[in-house]
């Protein structure tokens, strides 16, 4: 990050920005982002900007809203990528202290993306996150209605997000009617219930252009027949899906019922499907009956180029 502004002094014109932070870096990565936000007051009308900190345990609300001060000027962005992901370890004490304040500030600068085409962000292992961090994604993505690609990874121990962190979110969704890929990761999230499962699949039917969804709920307990069928219902109404990837590794409710319900969704898309990854590993109660019927569902698909069903009882 540090040569940024050297770079851009060369190189005015630059389109494409990555900028990328050592992972264990010390007491460094907050003046690093200001350093980087200076810096992007000399770049030109940038479209690019992937800005990646992993594993580094000095980034606090201060280095974000350092950098989304100066994100919210570049309005000429088609692509924003940030990875702020932390450490796995919470008694390390080391994860990265990003709260709800600074998701608000990036949240705010957000809007004023009006034309992004693509929004990738990582915040895997920041604990600190909850409801409200989602309700600032979400109120930005409503004005985002340009938005082809939509990433968001928060992975691991969200204790501060319930389904109702979800729904806020999945509102959302309103008003992106050109998404054509999304992705969501909530492994052991509060988020992952029956109910929240049905917001996110009120805001998903949404996406009229979508044809990539990729959802990893994995090692939600509280997540049963029902929630999977509210999602089953809504892919049924995405008419332009052609890749479904889902992971519900160790959904402990979830029963044959509920595999056979979600058959019949890739049944009715299977006219365009090309890419069907499913994982029902350590699902308890899921047998080789509810497997054979997701087999039976996708038999005759011939559009179909890649499949893949992982179940493994425990």
């Amino acid at each position: 990050m540090e040569k940024m502004e050297k770079y851009l002094m060369k190189h005015p014109k630059a389109n494409q920005l990555s900028a990328e932070g050592k992972p264990n870096e010390s007491r460094t990565n907050d003046l690093n982002l200001r350093r980087l936000s200076a810096a992007l007051k000399l770049a030109g009308p940038i479209q690019t900007l992937y800005i990646n900190c992993p594993k580094t345990d000095d980034v606090t609300d201060v280095g974000l809203g350092s950098i989304s001060y100066r994100i919210r000027t570049l309005t000429s962005l088609k692509s924003l990528g940030i990875n702020l992901s932390g450490f796995e370890k919470r008694n390390d004490r080391r994860f990265i202290r990003i709260s709800d304040e600074g998701i608000s500030h990036l949240g705010k600068a957000l809007r004023h993306l009006t034309s992004l085409r693509s929004l990738c962000l990582n915040f895997k292992f920041c604990y600190e996150l909850s409801d409200t961090a989602l309700d600032c994604i979400g109120q930005a993505l409503k004005r985002m209605i340009l938005l082809e690609s939509f990433d968001l990874n928060m992975n691991q121990f969200l204790d501060g997000i319930s389904e109702e962190g979800l729904k806020n979110l999945s509102q959302g969704f309103k008003n992106l009617v050109n998404l054509k890929s999304l992705s969501l990761k909530f492994k052991r999230s509060q988020a992952s219930t029956d109910k929240g499962l049905a917001y996110l699949g009120q805001g998903v039917r949404n996406l009229v252009s979508l044809k990539r969804i990729h959802l990893k709920f994995s090692w939600c307990e509280n997540i049963g027949d029902k929630g999977l069928g509210s999602l089953s219902e809504a892919l049924e109404k995405l008419t332009c899906l052609e890749m479904i990837h889902l992971n519900f590794k160790r959904w402990n409710w979830i029963s044959d019922r509920g595999i056979k319900r979600l058959g019949q969704a890739l049944k009715t898309r299977g006219k365009l499907l090309k890419d069907v990854r499913l994982n029902f590993d350590l699902c308890e109660k899921v047998t080789s009956t509810g497997i054979k019927s997701i087999g039976q569902a996708l038999d005759g698909m011939n559009c179909l180029e890649n499949l893949k069903i992982e179940f493994e009882v425990m």
